[in-house]
């Protein structure tokens, strides 16, 4: 675990200190990338949970069930797109600020809503978009609901208010400091897509949070892009790319990875009822 720890930092995800290949540690933390000389021996990656912490929990547990006697470390990459949609952002988010459990080292990368949720911190009138793409759902689950009978401006001001005490501190610095981007000697993680014309390492934000990831099919890339964002139906695992978002706020499947040096990935899903379906699976090799 050293060498995460040195890397990625204990003491939550949010508090991530400048790994070898990000950006310089002056740059705004909202555009910092990590990176790892040396991949863990286990990965884990994990879709769009979009305020499901119910399936969350599932997830960690399992990680947790199954690596209980394992001393290897352990990282879970979280994709971004964290919260709005489903009903418990407060609570994942709450949950995600505490430390780990032991032997276990999360990352979160910032996507397109938590882009928004920043901004509607610092400028509530431009946040009207957000709303309807799930923010409302996120600002209930910290007991702050918008005023119907306002001009939207008006109503998003008096909810921004409220957030000022609603909102913990905690969560605020939590969105405030998400990098954009992990990389690891075989795999790349974001929220949404790359440019292939572009470097890894150059990768501009807006494509990293907001891309179509229609564009990396069929291509040969640098690394195998894992990522979110676009909702697929079953997750897509091709020779350079992983969509892992099954869209859980709304089929109540979470879908994640399980990647390792020199392995074949395994395949897992999470789904509302206890049944065998969230028994993991090996990833399917064509």
């Amino acid at each position: 675990m050293k060498l995460l720890d040195r890397l990625l930092g204990r003491a939550g995800m949010h508090r991530t200190t400048r790994a070898q290949g990000s950006e310089d540690s002056t740059a705004p933390s909202m555009s910092r990338k990590l990176s790892l000389p040396q991949a863990p021996a286990y990965t884990y990656a994990v879709g769009d949970l979009h305020g499901r912490f119910d399936l969350y929990k599932k997830l960690e547990d399992h990680i947790i069930t199954e690596h209980a006697k394992d001393s290897a470390p352990v990282l879970l990459v979280l994709l971004g797109d964290i919260i709005d949609r489903g009903p418990q952002s407060a609570e994942l988010i709450e949950h995600l600020c505490a430390p780990p459990p032991k032997g276990l080292v999360r990352v979160a990368l910032m996507g397109n809503h938590e882009e928004m949720f920043n901004r509607f911190l610092s400028a509530p009138e431009r946040s009207k978009d957000w709303i309807s793409w799930g923010g409302e759902e996120t600002l209930a689950s910290y007991g702050i609901y918008l005023d119907r009978s306002l001009p939207m401006e008006d109503a998003l001001r008096r909810a921004w208010l409220s957030g000022s005490v609603n909102i913990p501190k905690a969560h605020r610095t939590f969105f405030e400091t998400l990098p954009i981007s992990l990389t690891l000697p075989d795999w790349f993680f974001c929220h949404a897509s790359i440019d292939p014309a572009i470097a890894l390492d150059a990768q501009p934000k807006s494509e990293l949070l907001w891309g179509n990831p229609s564009r990396l099919q069929g291509r040969t890339l640098e690394k195998v892009i894992v990522h979110g964002h676009v909702i697929v139906e079953t997750p897509r695992l091709e020779d350079w790319e992983v969509n892992l978002d099954t869209g859980a706020y709304k089929t109540g499947c979470l879908s994640a990875i399980c990647l390792r040096p020199d392995a074949a990935p395994t395949l897992l899903q999470f789904h509302d009822t206890e049944d065998p379906l969230n028994a993991t699976r090996p990833a399917p090799t064509e």
